[in-house]
Formats: C-alpha cells, structure tokens, sequence
C-alpha cells in the first residue's frame, strides 16, 4: 500500500470513527444461520448491557423499529423476518406496554444460553446473567466470542447489510495488514470470507455485485482459482459516508429550522421566543408527554388563537363565531403537512386526525373497525396508515389487522411517532405565524382603545367642571 493510499484508509477511519460501530458475535450466525438475525440480536444484547433502568425493568427496554433502523440499518421486513424467528427459538420476548402501547423487548437469557450450548456443542460455566451481559464476564465471553465489526454507515452506501458487513471486514484487512499488503488489494478464498462472516457463496456474490455497482470495489479473479482480490476505492467510499453524514446533519437541522418557522423580523421578539422556547420542549422532553396529552395541548394552543381572533377592540365588542354545521358527520379543516400524505388536522369523530387519503365513506367504516380499542390506541392506528408512503388497496382490512394486532400487544409502530411529532411543531409553527399575523392589529387596538379611555375621562372632568 503506497503513501497516498495509506493516508486515504487514515481518512477513511476517522470518518467512519465518528458514529457508532456494532459487533456482530460470529457465535450467533452459526446458531442463527442468518447475519441479518445475528445483528439483531446483537444490538439486543448490547442495549441489555449498557441500557438504563434495564435492570430495574428485569431486563426489559423500550426500542422502536424505526431506532433499530437508524442504529442497525436494517428494513421493516428485515427486522419483522428477524423478530419471528428470534421469538420462535424463545431467545428473546416482545410486549406491548403503555398508553400509548409501546414495543418493550426483554432478552431470554437462559434460552440463549442454551441454543448456543446445544448448536455448538460446549458445555457453558453457567446460564448468562444481567450482571454478566453488563460486566461481560468469562461466562459473556465463553460463549460470545470473535465479534465481527460491522458499520451501519458503509451498509446504507454499500444497500444491503451483508455488503456493508463485507466492506466493513475489508477495510478492517487493510488496516491490520496495511505493513504487509503492498499491492492494496484484500485477498480471499470464498472459504475463507465464509468462515469470517458466515456469509454463504450465494449472499457473498450478491453482496459483491453491490459493491462493485455502487463503485466501491474493483474485483479481480484468478484462472481456476476461487481466490478472489477486491480493491476498495477509499476515496469513494469517504466521499460518500461523508455525503451520508452531511445528510443526516441537514436533516435535523432542517427539521428544527421549519418547526421554528420563518419569523425573522426582531420586533415580535416575544412572541418568538415563546415559539421557539415551546418547539425546544419538545424536542429535547418529547419522552414526557403523552399521546393524548400532547395532541390535546396543541390543539388548545390553536383554539386559543381562534378566540384571540374573536376579539375587536375598536368598538369593545366580541364577534359572533360562525356556526358549525352540525348536520355533518365529519368536518374537515386540513393543514399543510411536513411530509406529503402524512399529517392532515380533521376534527371528526372524537377529534381523530385522519389520512388525507380517504374520503368520508372510508373513514365511517374504519371507525367501526376502531371502536373496540381506545380512543389514543385509535389515533396510532391512524398515523401509522398515514405515514406509509404506498397506498393501501384495502384501508378497512388493513386497519382491521393492526387494531387485532393492538388488541393481543403485538402491534409496533414503525411511523406513527414521527407523524404525531410533525403534527404537533406544525401546530406550533402556525401558532406563532398566527401571533405574528395578529400582533400589529392587537397593538393598534390597544393603542385606540387607550386614547378612547383618555378622551372620556376628560369629557368626565369636563363635566364635573
């Protein structure tokens, strides 16, 4: 490996050491038969180590799918397809607990205990324990051993996890080997990445051809031979980890800049800060409020704004509000959402925020499928259908099986806590616009209705006079 390549791999690593790594434990792919499993249930076991109030909860945790996405790169169906078959061998217990009903995972230690026992045929010190997952003692290590390195960051720009796992072990060979490898290729026998990775030839030569597509490594072959020499294109794969990053970072921040709104004019500072102060709460205490709680604040803070409006000051009269039209089973009053098809404000049955995508009609039937689970249970349901982007042929079918799903505490949602969130900083955002709107006109009043009061006061003196 030259000089510029040696620096390059030095670049590489202290970009990829900017975020998070997981290990893999090889055990468990031999056990599993399956790396996207292993990987699982790795990260299961790592939050049962390092998780707060993990013992206090009797090795139970709180993990959404969406956080196992960031953190694992692995997909909904990935995860789903993992789940089953970590259940099914009792290795680890799902539960559905709170109000709103929130996915809870425990790790069943004696049962992994002894699938690795019996698959690998050794006899262990004793059953793991809480203690020795968080102290990693020799019994941990007896039976979690050669953890593989894995970087999400290399699988979401390789498109697979099996990929991102194949570029992580290469850039690890590089780095060990760097002294010895002067030609800067990795070298491999297929037997060899099989034995590392637990890879099988068929999911090895997929996860090459992304490799390859995604221009990230050249490959060569020798004659009748299954040795194979992958050269990582570093330069590339900094580029576009950094691209990865950049992204993220963008992300958020824009998140943050639209909650805040476009309020730049340093006159209204009170009403700003106040706008401001309320999208910081929560963003950063989001885990303090409640389902209910939260919707229900927000919708508050517009009624409020609807009163204000009522209020005329010119002449100390309050306006008469606008009927509402009774006779209609449903009132629609949508509002521009943060993410298409995805937040739209109807005040309809028990104040459920519906999908914009159905129609009265629709929406009479799923309310009848809704009436067995509660009314906050209902409201998930809901921003779970209305944060899929596809859409859904069979709306009443479809909610029947998450609301059975609910019922049995067996229901996780993947994207109806993003939904509420975007809901309630638009509901902030259009309250502060509203203030902003109103402030002048409020000012102007209160400054009429102040000469006003002066005037009559000198006519009273006058008079007494």
């Amino acid at each position: 490996m030259n000089t510029k390549q040696f620096e390059q791999l030095k670049g590489l690593s202290k970009q990829l050491n900017l975020e998070h790594s997981i290990a893999i434990y090889r055990p468990l792919v031999t056990v599993l038969g399956s790396v996207k499993s292993a990987l699982l249930l790795s990260q299961l076991i790592h939050w049962t180590g390092c998780g707060v109030d993990v013992v206090r909860h009797d090795g139970w945790f709180f993990k959404t799918s969406v956080e196992l996405k960031e953190e694992t790169g692995l997909t909904q169906y990935e995860q789903e397809t993992a789940r089953k078959q970590l259940k099914d061998l009792r290795v680890i217990e799902v539960s559905m607990r709170g109000k709103p009903a929130k996915p809870w995972i425990k790790v069943n230690l004696e049962g992994l205990s002894s699938i690795i026992a019996q698959t690998l045929n050794i006899s262990p010190a004793r059953v793991l324990t809480l203690d020795d997952i968080r102290m990693k003692s020799g019994a941990f290590k007896q039976l979690l051993a050669n953890p593989l390195p894995y970087r999400p960051s290399l699988a979401r720009i390789a498109g697979s996890v099996n990929a991102g796992l194949m570029l992580t072990c290469m850039v690890r060979c590089l780095e060990t080997n760097r002294s010895q490898n002067i030609s800067g290729f990795v070298t491999k026998h297929i037997s060899d990445w099989t034995r590392e990775t637990g890879l099988s030839y068929a999911e090895q030569f997929k996860a090459r051809e992304l490799l390859i597509k995604a221009q990230l490594i050249e490959e060569r072959h020798l004659v009748l031979s299954r040795e194979i020499y992958n050269f990582i294109r570093i330069d590339i794969c900094i580029r576009k980890v950094r691209e990865l990053q950049e992204n993220q970072k963008t992300t958020l921040q824009g998140l943050k800049n639209h909650a805040s709104g476009n309020m730049g004019d340093s006159s209204y500072g009170e009403s700003l800060n106040t706008a401001m102060a309320k999208v910081e709460i929560q963003l950063r205490q989001k885990s303090k409020y409640s389902y209910g709680d939260s919707r229900n604040t927000a919708m508050a803070e517009v009624e409020i704004v609807k009163n204000i409006d009522n209020i005329n000051l010119n002449n100390n009269k309050t306006k008469q509000p606008q009927p509402q039209n009774s006779s209609a089973e449903f009132t629609k009053t949508e509002s521009p959402a943060l993410e298409k098809n995805v937040v739209v404000v109807d005040e309809g049955i028990n104040r459920l925020v519906w999908p914009d995508k159905w129609d009265g009609d629709i929406r009479a039937l799923v309310f009848k499928v809704l009436k067995p689970i509660q009314v906050d249970e209902q409201q998930m349901v809901l921003d779970e259908v209305a944060g899929k982007p596809k859409h859904i042929s069979n709306p009443v079918g479809y909610v029947r099986m998450l609301v059975n799903l609910m019922k049995e505490n067996a229901f996780i949602p993947e994207c109806a806590h993003r939904v509420r969130k975007n809901r309630e900083l638009e509901a902030v955002r259009k309250q502060a616009e509203q203030q902003k709107r109103e402030e002048p006109n409020v000012k102007a009043s209160i400054e009429v209705q102040q000469a006003a009061m002066a005037r009559l006061k000198g006519l009273r003196f006058k008079a007494r006079v």
